[in-house]
C-alpha cells in the first residue's frame, strides 16, 4: 500500500513518542499501550515509510498477508540497504 493511501480509523488519536534522535514517530494506543504503527521520516532514500502491525489491518485475508512483499533491513547496524544475516525469527 502506498503511504498516501494510509488511513487511521480510530475513535481516539494515538499517542506519539519519539526515541533518542526524535527522527521517527512511534504511535501507541492511549488505552492499552499497543504500538499499531510508526512513521519513518529519516530513511536513506528520503522517502517516508510506514510500519504497521498487520493484526490491525481490516478485511485482509491470510492469503493476502502471505502474498505481501517483505523487505528486511538491518536497522540495528544502520545498514538500511542490506538484510540482516538471519531473518528467520523476524
Amino acid at each position: 500500500m502506498p503511504p498516501e493511501r494510509f488511513r487511521l480509523l480510530a475513535d481516539d488519536a494515538p499517542t506519539e513518542y519519539r526515541f533518542s534522535t526524535r527522527r521517527n514517530a512511534h504511535y501507541f494506543c492511549r488505552t492499552c499501550v499497543v504500538r499499531p504503527f510508526g512513521v519513518g521520516n529519516d530513511v536513506p532514500d528520503g522517502q517516508r515509510i510506514y510500519g504497521m502491525s498487520l493484526g490491525y489491518l481490516e478485511d485482509v485475508t491470510p492469503e493476502e498477508l502471505d502474498a505481501a512483499p517483505i523487505t528486511y533491513v538491518d536497522g540495528a547496524h544502520d545498514r538500511w540497504d542490506h538484510a540482516p544475516a538471519i531473518t528467520r525469527y523476524l
